[in-house]
């Protein structure tokens, strides 16, 4: 018996700590279990805002992005490929949480997360572009 439950505890100690990674409710859980559609994307520098969202096409615009669990990020090209020969879905990077659900890594650029629903999920990053500071922001709804 004594054998059985040093075996028994940590095992079920070990489950619960797996499970408690994605737990219910949370920013984690929320961003993996189902999949998000690029609504919006800018980018913002002292001379500009370009709309980049209206720069992709009809056929990028309907993608469906799917946050795994595993932390792959998976493309699902929609209902129109640009392409009928690319693959339907495919892994297109990783994804990370830090600093609480605060913050975001995506394919290694820090987005910082702005706003945080069930619906809608908007993140804004500063990046190096043609030697200039700009932001991007982009937003994801369901």
């Amino acid at each position: 018996m004594k054998i059985y439950l040093k075996t028994i505890i940590p095992i079920t100690a070990i489950l619960f700590a797996i499970s408690a990674c994605n737990v219910e409710g949370s920013k984690e859980h929320l961003l993996t279990s189902e999949s998000w559609k690029l609504i919006a994307s800018e980018t913002v520098d002292f001379f500009d805002t370009i709309d980049n969202f209206a720069r992709l096409k009809a056929c990028e615009r309907d993608n469906l992005y799917n946050f795994l669990p595993d932390q792959n990020l998976e493309i699902d090209e929609g209902p129109t490929k640009c392409k009928q020969s690319d693959p339907q879905t495919y892994i297109e990077g990783t994804w990370t949480f830090s600093n609480l659900e605060t913050q975001i890594t995506i394919n290694e650029i820090e987005y910082f997360v702005q706003e945080f629903t069930e619906k809608r999920f908007r993140i804004l990053a500063d990046i190096q572009e043609n030697g200039r500071t700009a932001t991007i922001e982009l937003t994801y709804g369901r």
